[in-house]
């Protein structure tokens, strides 16, 4: 008798422990969701990121929680029965886009509350480009003539003819925070000293040219003014002119020119094409470095 009630025993325990067994006190979780970029926890266990099923989950209530960028977007408790897929489903509605643009803006809010310092690292030395537009418009009024179109009367009054145009000045320049700052400065900020140094070249051969301009034409210059003088001399006493005016004109006309017109010195220059663009670059960067969120803009 001890003997059949053991083996009953064992029966059942396997009964219980066998896989059917098992598998018939589960069932399974399907989410579908409109929202890319999810991750869903079941009872506070991480599942994965944009997952469809969750299987193999013990019948009874659980609670399924489903989080986008940090912000739970859906947590309920589902009920999951015995062999059966419980249907879970996560529009973007209105009320969801709202619900999340909200709570970003409150965790940024909180984030440059906790981060004042790094906030006011990045005012002073973020970079931007002041632009100022003009618009200018220019008339020109003319009288033509009634009997000959085309042309117009210079004296008279005739039939008048008006013709406007509108011209675009524009100006802008780079700041640090709220100082403007140059060009080459702007390049020692980005990194670019490459650029500053293939301008400190140039400007080397430059300054080597207008010395020898400066040397060759002080000398051409004064011998121009001395035959001046010999110019003045001969037209007086009536002797020959043409060979000392011959000089004047040369050294005086020359030595100017030498001295005048020398090579300009060259400066770093940025496009406002290009400035931006490395400019955008620079922000996010110092931005990332702090800790900022990088849709943060300096007030």
């Amino acid at each position: 008798m001890k003997k059949l009630r053991n083996i009953v025993t064992a029966l059942i325990l396997i009964l219980l422990l066998s896989p059917a067994s098992c598998y018939s006190q589960k069932g399974t979780i399907k989410v579908f969701s409109e929202l890319k970029g999810i991750n869903l926890f079941l009872d506070e266990v991480y599942q994965g990121a944009d997952i469809i099923n969750i299987d193999s989950v013990t019948i009874g209530s659980h609670y399924l929680k489903i989080v986008k960028d940090n912000i739970i977007v859906f947590g309920e408790l589902v009920a999951v029965n015995e062999n059966a897929v419980t249907t879970v489903l996560i529009k973007d509605s209105e009320q969801v886009q709202n619900k999340l643009s909200n709570e970003k803006l409150k965790m940024e809010k909180e984030l440059l509350e906790s981060k004042s310092d790094a906030v006011k690292e990045y005012n002073e030395k973020h970079l931007d480009i002041l632009v100022n537009t003009r618009y200018v418009t220019e008339t020109n009024t003319a009288s033509e003539s009634k009997y000959y179109p085309g042309y117009y009367s210079s004296t008279g009054k005739t039939a008048s003819n008006s013709v406007s145009e509108t011209k675009t000045y524009t100006d802008w320049f780079i700041t640090q925070g709220a100082k403007q700052i140059s060009h080459s400065t702007f390049a020692q900020i980005i990194g670019e000293q490459n650029k500053i140094d293939e301008i400190v070249a140039q400007n080397k051969i430059i300054k080597r040219k207008r010395v020898v301009r400066t040397v060759i034409g002080t000398p051409v210059l004064i011998t121009g003014l001395v035959s001046g003088g010999f110019l003045v001399a001969a037209i007086v006493s009536s002797n020959p002119w043409l060979l000392p005016g011959a000089c004047y004109m040369g050294g005086f006309v020359g030595g100017i020119m030498l001295l005048v017109d020398k090579p300009t010195y060259k400066s770093v220059y940025y496009s406002n094409d290009e400035a931006k663009g490395k400019i955008a670059i620079y922000n996010q960067n110092l931005k990332k470095e702090l800790g900022l969120p990088e849709n943060y803009e300096s007030k």
